[in-house]
């Protein structure tokens, strides 16, 4: 039987890059997101929310860690194609931090790419987390 109302999704390289900043009422939280992504919503190859953080010591400049992280994991998810970024959140007053939230595919190697991570960025406390949600609640919720 046909499956009239089942939603076909593109290869996520297909979907614009396009990002947006959402204002917050806490001046302190600073949220980017691709808004580009939003057809993509709940992309059955990718059911997988993970989320990487990194704390910000006092010293160190937020922007150029948030950078660096967010290329770094770009290019990880380009190389192997098993994920894409949906959003930047950067808390700029403390404890400061940033969050990188992606959706992935259920077969990556996750405890591969925190160490790959983790790797690149020995000065820093990178920490990760990931669990299945396959509507990417998260990723709608930033676009109410």
């Amino acid at each position: 039987m046909f499956n009239l109302f089942k939603k076909t999704y593109k290869p996520l390289a297909e979907y614009p890059g396009s990002w947006s900043i959402l204002e917050e009422k806490n001046k302190d939280l600073i949220i980017r997101v691709n808004t580009g992504l939003k057809d993509a919503t709940g992309h059955t190859d990718y059911p997988i929310k993970v989320g990487v953080a990194i704390p910000v010591k006092a010293q160190d400049d937020i922007n150029s860690i948030k950078n660096a992280g967010e290329d770094a994991l770009d290019e990880i998810w380009k190389q192997e194609g098993k994920g894409v970024i949906v959003a930047v959140i950067t808390g700029m007053s403390d404890p400061r931090f940033i969050e990188l939230l992606s959706y992935a595919k259920k077969d990556t190697d996750f405890a591969s790419l925190h160490k790959t991570l983790k790797d690149k960025f020995p000065n820093e406390d990178v920490q990760m987390y990931a669990n299945e949600e396959s509507n990417w609640d998260t990723y709608k919720s930033f676009l109410k």
